[in-house]
């Protein structure tokens, strides 16, 4: 079954149509099943919007496949949007469709048309979700690209990729800061402070190797005299997006699908008599069976490629792994590890997933933006009474808001660091206002607990916290307790394993980083 095809993520695939001349497509609210309201999103959620995001190319349905091959490699991307008569968002199709079921079925794409091969209805991704439920619904769907809409237009494409990607270079400059808040926070709550937990998680993630993804998988290779279109089902047969060109097991090239739109259907080739030896990418970047995930992701990021054979010690391939298959071998490793410590694997995948925007909030967010979210629950499943939403004010005088573990205030302590762009130790006392007006020193985790469930018992949606600066060096120093409104984070173990893969490049390099030191 195609995941793009049901069960459509926030709204259930309506039509979309365009205003006069705008290139923007916008969703029909008379055509499609009832959309379902959006599920709820934390605060400190960064969201899909603010993501690297990719310009949609929108072709029409009428076209054959060579045609929309032909825009695609112009436009130099591996999906098109396709649109019916009335404009209408009716279908989407990308480069693995091209290879497996155009190419590798026997069609010729001059007479096929693309309505014939497309998949319609597919979901799509409200601009102002959460990115890391964006990853959820493409990590457990294994697709790599979602429709952005925002105010019922299509406005990008996302892919999977840049998600990562973005989330990994976030993570690397957070990490910066980790051997300052260990020590931070020993100093100040001593040597079992939760930052301990964080350590364990980091190991764990450290440890899966692509020996482990790839076991029980089967390698797509082929000859380099065999032609493109056996190298298409092979791909079709083992449900893969690449075959690795090899002799004697000894890999040549690489084959993907999206070179199969670029290099043969968009140029008019004839598949069935193009050998893969004349469009393979030669002398592909190899790593061995002891590659970690994380070194993996670092591997493919920098040299720019989404497929990376596997070899073992004699040079044979042994398999091809893809960002998706080592995001599922990470979510595996997190499923044995989330009984020790999910609430720390919670903390530190909405820091992947949020990270710090250049436009930092500096006003206040309007209650009726969240009603939505505070009435429906959405599938993410209840809201984790370990996470609540907070609001404090800088030196400057900006506000800010995040969600934020309530339990650990080492872990208050990174948020705050993240949020102010401040050294951890440079982060000062924090203080509340109590239910009898009392400002109250928060001093350690119990402090921090009845803090939060005092906010709770009134019914508020955050707390608002004051940094106790040295007198003279903050500017509009806070007077009175906000109560303005916001929605504290539900997410649930399946969001978790979405942004996993860049949890353990932060652990990787923490822990690096530490050794070094060490050595």
């Amino acid at each position: 079954m195609d995941p793009y095809a049901a069960g459509n993520y926030e709204r259930g695939g309506p039509s979309r149509k365009t205003s006069g001349a705008s290139s923007r497509r916008k969703t029909s609210q008379s055509v499609g099943p009832k959309s379902p309201v959006p599920g709820p999103r934390s605060m400190g959620d960064r969201t899909v919007k603010r993501l690297r995001l990719s310009k949609a190319l929108t072709v029409s349905v009428s076209h054959n496949v060579t045609t929309v091959c032909q825009s695609m490699s112009a436009r130099r991307v591996d999906a098109a949007l396709l649109t019916d008569s009335s404009a209408s968002l009716c279908g989407i199709i990308t480069d693995k469709d091209i290879a497996t079921r155009v190419i590798a079925e026997g069609l010729n794409p001059d007479e096929t048309l693309v309505s014939d091969v497309m998949t319609r209805q597919p979901r799509f991704v409200e601009a102002e979700s959460s990115a890391v439920k964006a990853l959820q619904i493409m990590v457990t769907g294994k697709f790599r690209h979602l429709p952005v809409v925002e105010n019922n237009e299509v406005i990008a494409l996302l892919d999977i990729t840049k998600c990562l990607y973005d989330a990994i270079a976030r993570m690397e400059r957070a990490v910066e800061k980790g051997t300052e808040l260990a020590q931070f926070a020993e100093d100040r709550w001593g040597k079992d402070a939760d930052l301990s937990s964080y350590l364990k998680v980091a190991e764990s993630m450290l440890q899966p190797t692509l020996a482990q993804v790839i076991k029980g998988s089967k390698v797509a290779l082929v000859l380099p005299s065999d032609s493109v279109l056996d190298a298409t089902r092979r791909m079709r047969d083992l449900k893969v997006h690449a075959v690795i060109v090899a002799t004697e097991g000894r890999p040549l090239g690489i084959l993907t699908s999206k070179d199969i739109l670029m290099r043969v259907v968009a140029v008019g080739l004839k598949p069935d008599e193009t050998p893969v030896a004349d469009v393979m990418t030669k002398k592909p970047e190899t790593t061995s069976l002891e590659t970690t995930i994380v070194d993996a992701l670092h591997i493919m990021h920098d040299g720019r490629f989404l497929h990376l054979p596997v070899v073992d010690k004699s040079g044979g391939c042994v398999g091809c792994v893809d960002v998706l298959m080592l995001t599922q071998g990470a979510v595996n490793q997190v499923s044995k590890a989330e009984n020790e410590s999910p609430f720390m694997l919670q903390r530190f995948f909405e820091a992947a997933a949020d990270g710090r925007d250049e436009d930092a909030d500096n006003t206040s967010v309007q209650s009726s933006e969240m009603v939505a979210s505070e009435r429906y629950p959405g599938p993410g499943g209840p809201a984790l009474q370990t996470v609540f939403t907070f609001k404090v004010e800088d030196n400057l005088g900006r506000k800010h808001r995040f969600s934020c573990g309530c339990q650990s205030m080492a872990e208050l302590v990174v948020a705050l660091s993240s949020r102010l762009d401040l050294p951890p130790a440079a982060i000062p006392p924090i203080s509340y206002i109590d239910d009898e007006g009392d400002r109250v020193l928060l001093s350690g985790d119990g402090d921090l607990s009845s803090a939060v469930n005092v906010a709770r018992t009134a019914g508020l949606k955050n707390l608002r916290l004051y940094l106790e600066f040295a007198r003279g060096s903050q500017k509009g120093q806070p007077k009175n307790v906000s109560q303005a409104t916001s929605s504290w984070s539900s997410t649930n173990t399946l969001l978790l394993a979405t942004t996993v893969a860049a949890l353990g490049v932060a652990a990787a390099i923490y822990l690096r980083s530490e050794r070094s030191r060490g050595s």
